[in-house]
């Protein structure tokens, strides 16, 4: 492991709320994956930790990660198993599936599983707040971690309400307490830093900050002039995006659905 994904795995066993902002590619997973895995380390050998600090361990420990989108589900499902942890994805589609074979997924949730992988959606259900109830359950949580927490800006504000409910659900665990991980590679300075603080409740002073750079060098910036209307149907000034020598893969971002619909119809 890289030395900031130890600094951030000690500080959140220590007990300090974590906020990590680092590049992509930098191995934002190496936080969870080191503080699990030393979490269950520890129970199998308590005199690996300080005596004052062992009440923090639980038998069995879990984490909830919340990621906001599907394919984020998917590659930390397939990564934490590579590295010796159960995973758990609870999204609408594993809900559906589960339930389509008569399986109750919750219920699998509750024990036995080191890391359960929510859709932003899940922590207004009702079944992951019955979850939450669960006194065994409650014990065994040890972190509530958000990937792409700089998403709580524009998603929580309207498309995906649910998300901002973090802090709710943190101070459901008042008396035991829960540590969070918030990983993001893009937050400013001003405004969205003080709404990514907000939602999980992380207070000047008393959370870890790990910020490194992520300006990408090997990345060179062309401007073109866009000749195009917006409510065009023609688009001949991305022509070189298709009349290349060599194939590749090139991404269009536009700001609507619309616009990218009447751009990829033109391409």
């Amino acid at each position: 492991p890289h030395d900031h994904q130890l600094e951030g795995a000690c500080k959140a066993l220590d007990g300090s709320d974590v906020l990590a902002i680092t590049p992509t590619g930098s191995g934002k997973t190496g936080f969870l994956l080191v503080y699990m895995h030393v979490a269950q380390a520890i129970v199998k050998d308590p005199e690996m930790c300080p005596k004052d600090l062992r009440s923090r361990m639980t038998v069995d420990p879990c984490m909830v990660l919340v990621c906001p989108t599907k394919l984020s589900n998917m590659t930390w499902c397939v990564t934490y198993p590579a590295t010796g942890l159960s995973a758990l994805v609870i999204n609408a589609d594993t809900k559906q599936s589960a339930q389509e074979i008569g399986v109750d997924i919750w219920q699998k949730a509750s024990s036995g599983v080191a890391v359960i992988l929510l859709s932003p959606e899940q922590l207004s259900s009702p079944e992951f707040r019955r979850l939450m109830k669960d006194k065994t359950f409650a014990r065994r949580l040890m972190a509530l971690n958000v990937d792409e927490v700089h998403l709580l800006c524009t998603w929580g504000a309207r498309f995906r309400t649910s998300f901002t409910r973090i802090g709710h659900i943190r101070a459901h665990f008042a008396l035991s307490p829960v540590f969070v991980i918030a990983l993001t590679a893009t937050v400013c300075a001003g405004e969205q830093m003080d709404t990514i603080c907000k939602h999980p409740s992380f207070h000047d002073g008393q959370y870890h900050l790990i910020h490194r750079s992520n300006v990408r060098y090997d990345i060179r910036w062309l401007f073109r002039t866009n000749r195009s209307g917006l409510y065009a149907y023609r688009f001949p000034e991305l022509d070189w995006v298709l009349n290349t020598d060599t194939p590749r893969q090139v991404v269009v971002f536009c700001q609507t659905i619309a616009l990218t619909h009447r751009v990829f119809t033109y391409l």
